[in-house]
Formats: structure tokens, sequence, C-alpha cells
């Protein structure tokens, strides 16, 4: 009798991420936007596991230690927020429609970001990498404990 009330428990099922509409480049870095307090950045890690590129803001049940405070640069328009991503490599930002039309106004006043796609209210900008010498590689040690693994200046 347990065996068969165990098997009659349906859970919800998740949809699948919407695929992005265009291509992002194999091993690339990826700001996917808009990056969220929870499981919505989920969306965007599976679809990085599936694009071969790595994204900043995946999920995995805890938000590493910078999350909050990239979170709170990107909400206020500070462009130092991509700084320390910059440093690594270039930095590709997916802009979903669900983005406020200020931060996109935003983005497009910056110096240097270059649009890529703009398809509806989808868009993919390039921010290059800043800084001359050979780009670092994109992976990260483990901090060790006490120590702060990414500082927005």
């Amino acid at each position: 009798v347990l065996i068969v009330a165990e098997g009659w428990f349906v859970g919800p099922v998740m949809e699948a991420p919407t695929a992005l509409p265009f291509s992002i480049p194999p091993g690339a870095q990826v700001l996917d936007l808009p990056i969220s307090a929870g499981y919505g950045n989920a969306d965007a890690q599976y679809l990085a596991v599936l694009g071969s590129y790595r994204v900043v803001n995946g999920y995995s049940s805890y938000g590493p230690p910078y999350f909050g405070e990239l979170r709170t640069a990107l909400a206020l328009h500070r462009p130092e927020a991509f700084v320390p991503l910059r440093q690594r490599a270039d930095l590709y930002v997916v802009i979903r429609p669900d983005v406020e039309p200020q931060f996109v106004t935003w983005l497009d006043s910056l110096h240097d970001p270059q649009r890529l796609i703009d398809f509806g209210r989808w868009k993919l900008y390039r921010l290059p990498r800043l800084g001359n010498g050979p780009p670092r590689s994109l992976l990260r040690p483990l901090p060790k404990p006490g120590e702060i693994s990414l500082t927005i200046p």
C-alpha cells in the first residue's frame, strides 16, 4: 500500500527554459540578465551548459559572496560592476525581454559596449576585455576560507 501511495504523488513539472534566439561563442563569459535572488538564475545556468559557455549568474542552491554586490551595482547602473569580469575576458551580456528599458538605455550609454544582436526585445552585447596582457583563465581557484573571491570597485 505504501508503494502505491508513494507512486501516486505527482509533483509539478518545470518547463525547460526558452532557448536564446542567438548563439554565443563556446567558452565565452556571459552575464544573463535579469539576475534574480533565487531560482530564476537556474535557467541561465542550464542554457550555459547546453551552449558550452560560462555564465556569471548561475544557481547551485546558494549565492556566491559577490552576487548581492553585483546585483546591487547593476541595479544602481554602476559601470564598475563589469570591471572584475572584464579583467578576465570579454563579457557577453544577454538582455532578455523582461529587463527594464532604463537598464538597456544605460548600457547603450556606456562608452564601449558593442551591440552584436538586436532580436526584438532580446539583445546581445559584447564588452571587450580590459587590459593589454594575455587573458587570464576563466577558471578561478576556490577562495580560501574568509577570502573574498570577487570585489566590485
